[in-house]
């Protein structure tokens, strides 16, 4: 009796290892390129953007099709989505706890409460998007955007809003999103001792200059792999 129970415990096991073995061959990382397309969906966080497992629009429950170009930006709109997960369990979810989406295979990422697409994907990833920011109609003879025709100092408040055009880096390492400066990218080229010291030899007009430039070559020493899943 013991040896039988010993046998099946050696076939269940060789089983589990085979299951985990298949599956891991279903799936292979490639290389970003240019040409990469991330599965359609939804991301609900940057973990899965990593694994390139967005949920697919399948699982969500709506009245919308789902072969329209708006998709996502009439699903979007609201204030929650309802989608089903891996178990099939129907959930409700905040629109704002969504990290983004693909859509034609085009990365977008929710930020500000905002969503934008993200142009440059690598291991340091680039996007713009425009935001919102509260200005003072007061004058400031410091301030060189300052602009007279808003000025008004019988407002109640003093206060009015503007938008800029802001940029911004995700770091595919850890998910962190930071400003587009040549401090941060300064900070996050440390990753690459040697690139880090040929950036940081640079005068300050070449490094402002060069920025994208170097980039770009972190991305291109530093590839970001992604998984592809193969059914």
């Amino acid at each position: 009796m013991g040896i039988r129970k010993y046998i099946l415990s050696l076939a269940v096991v060789l089983f589990c290892l085979s299951m985990a073995h298949a599956q891991n061959d279903s799936i292979r990382l490639v290389k970003y390129t240019p040409d990469f397309k991330f599965n359609d969906g939804i991301f609900l966080n940057f973990n899965q953007v990593l694994n390139n497992s967005a949920i697919d629009k399948s699982k969500i429950e709506t009245k919308e099709d789902l072969n329209s170009i708006d998709f996502f930006k009439n699903i979007l709109s609201a204030k929650t989505i309802i989608l089903y997960d891996a178990n099939g369990m129907k959930r409700e979810i905040p629109v704002s706890d969504i990290w983004g989406y693909s859509n034609q295979g085009v990365l977008y990422i929710q930020y500000n409460d905002e969503f934008s697409r993200v142009p440059i994907v690598g291991s340091l990833s680039h996007f713009v998007m425009n935001v919102t920011v509260q200005e003072s109609r007061f004058a400031d003879p410091f301030n060189p955007y300052y602009n007279p025709y808003l000025y008004d100092p019988m407002q109640q408040g003093g206060r009015y809003s503007s938008t800029e055009l802001r940029q911004y880096i995700i770091d595919f390492k850890t998910g962190n999103i930071v400003d587009f400066s040549k401090a941060n990218l300064k900070i996050l080229l440390m990753q690459d001792a040697e690139l880090y010291e040929e950036y940081n030899n640079l005068s300050r007009r070449k490094q402002r200059k060069m920025i994208f430039f170097f980039l770009r070559r972190f991305n291109d020493r530093n590839p970001l792999l992604i998984p592809v899943h193969e059914k």
